[in-house]
């Protein structure tokens, strides 16, 4: 393990060209982690897994199993929040399988005091999770993504583990909307819902009014049958205002729109990956506060680090 980070680190500080790394475990920590759950899906099961305390800044990938929750059928996707102001995390978990979102209230221990199911409906392929604040009441709200669908559904938060009757918006037909995620696109103080439409290989950014009602879709197209998947928002060219990165698993591209603050964007750039490159994640990889992209390319089982220039 240390011989990882140890290659990682020279890999980071020699290079300013994407570094593919094919390693059969994969551990890397980013800034300070104080809680770390792990979603494992055996049998529709969640696993919380609880880390076993580190010495000398080294980790011993020792986790205790603390919990197995039973959460439904297919679950794809997780995040955590605080939504029941209590102070302790709490967990959304999406399964795809049977369409249904499970909220699991956390008690602070690894266990958790109740569950509860926010939407349960015909449609199979509840895929993409957002959490925020929508309109600004100062309780999280949640933001789904279903896939077959090809809608977007608003769950207002009551700040006491409560939520509405979700607010519901198209995406197209058959457009297979399989991410979602949150940002104030442009910088009026309205949290707006950025949503990547799988197969209309477009991303959908649906600006928020003061009303609370959303605009029709600005659409950034992908490139033809390009197999956008996950999506995140930054300031990558550091202009103060949100561009999105996208990775297309289809066409074996990555793609940056930069936006100008207005909501809508005046350029794009687009690097080539490793076959499969779906899923991807930001954070400063080598220490000069310039952000880096790390990828995870599924049909060779790489994964890619696309540093970030001046």
């Amino acid at each position: 393990m240390k011989w990882y980070a140890s290659k990682i680190s020279s890999l980071l500080s020699s290079t300013n060209v994407p570094v593919i790394l094919k390693l059969p475990i994969l551990f890397l920590s980013i800034g300070v982690i104080g809680v770390c759950i792990s979603a494992t899906v055996i049998l529709s099961l969640i696993s919380i897994y609880i880390p076993n305390h580190a010495t000398g800044g080294t980790c011993p990938i020792s986790f205790s199993l603390m919990l197995s929750q039973s959460v439904g059928r297919g679950p794809t996707a997780i995040l955590a929040a605080h939504l029941d102001n209590d102070s302790f995390l709490d967990i959304v978990v999406a399964n795809y399988d049977e369409g249904s979102a499970i909220v699991l209230f956390g008690l602070g221990n690894g266990s958790f005091s109740r569950q509860i199911t926010i939407l349960n409906q015909t449609n199979a392929g509840t895929n993409g999770i957002a959490i925020g604040l929508i309109n600004n009441d100062t309780y999280m709200d949640i933001v789904l993504a279903n896939r077959n669908a090809s809608k977007v559904l608003i769950y207002y938060g009551d700040g006491y583990g409560g939520f509405s009757i979700p607010k519901t918006i198209a995406t197209g037909t058959n457009s297979n909307p399989v991410e979602v995620a949150l940002n104030d696109i442009n910088n009026d103080t309205y949290t707006d819902i950025v949503v990547v439409a799988h197969v209309l290989a477009e991303i959908q950014i649906l600006l928020q009014n003061a009303d609370g009602s959303f605009q029709n879709a600005i659409v950034l197209p992908t490139g033809n049958e390009s197999g956008p998947y996950f999506l995140s928002i930054h300031d990558f060219n550091r202009d103060q205002h949100a561009d999105i990165a996208v990775g297309k698993g289809e066409d074996n591209t990555l793609s940056i729109f930069f936006g100008n603050g207005t909501g809508h964007f005046s350029n794009s750039a687009n690097y080539n990956m490793e076959p499969g490159s779906y899923a991807l994640t930001v954070n400063y990889f080598n220490r000069d506060d310039i952000l880096d992209i790390v990828t995870g390319n599924y049909d060779d089982g790489s994964t890619t680090i696309l540093f970030g220039n001046s």
